[in-house]
């Protein structure tokens, strides 16, 4: 059964169906003439193309909140911090408040040894956590501080808050937003707790102007 996505008017009538196999029949009527021409693959391809095009947005702010990011440490790099700054390969959400919940953030090996080196160094009890939200993704930067040994680790991560309002209940839910830190091939994981999840919700100002 086709299902009918547009149906045109006037002398020349046009049609637009999806066909049981997701090919894209356009029906076209002109002067008492049916034309039927039948585009294989045509919707899927649109659909990639829409993807791959969300895709690149996505890209192109994370590229620009690196960019900022990599300013705001050259600041506090200028006032005689010294500063960690993760690449995260990979940001994921978690829900179960059974089980691991917070932020799961895949970083580069060499990156987890030295994050291990610098934990184990310092000690971090201040937090500052800066955010921008684009449509329904946060990108949040979270800069922990020893202001004694005067290091800073410096972590940015995203998430959307539309598909992972989960995650936010979750960690409202149990009062502390952890993120937790793995490698590759590592068993171990290294976690930073905070305690106010709301540091890291939307702001409400940001939801409405995307």
């Amino acid at each position: 059964m086709d299902i009918l996505l547009y149906k045109g008017c006037g002398v020349a009538g046009i049609s637009f169906f999806i066909r049981p196999s997701n090919h894209l029949l356009v029906v076209t009527k002109k002067n008492g003439n049916t034309k039927r021409q039948l585009f294989p693959g045509l919707l899927q391809s649109l659909t990639m193309t829409d993807e791959r095009s969300e895709q690149s947005q996505f890209q192109l702010l994370w590229q620009e909140f690196l960019t900022d990011i990599e300013a705001t440490a050259t600041e506090y790099e200028e006032d005689g911090w010294v500063v960690h700054t993760v690449t995260p390969g990979d940001v994921t959400p978690l829900y179960d408040t059974e089980k691991p919940f917070g932020l799961s953030v895949l970083i580069p090996n060499p990156e987890f040894d030295q994050l291990h080196t610098v934990v184990s160094d310092s000690t971090f009890e201040n937090v500052d956590v800066y955010k921008n939200t684009v449509s329904s993704t946060v990108f949040v930067l979270v800069v922990e501080r020893d202001p004694v040994s005067e290091t800073a680790v410096f972590i940015p991560v995203y998430y959307n808050f539309v598909t992972d309002s989960e995650f936010l209940s979750a960690a409202e839910e149990y009062g502390k937003m952890p993120i937790r830190f793995r490698a590759l091939g590592v068993d171990d994981q290294l976690t930073f707790v905070h305690d106010d999840p709301s540091l890291f919700a939307p702001d409400r100002s940001d939801e409405e102007d995307g």
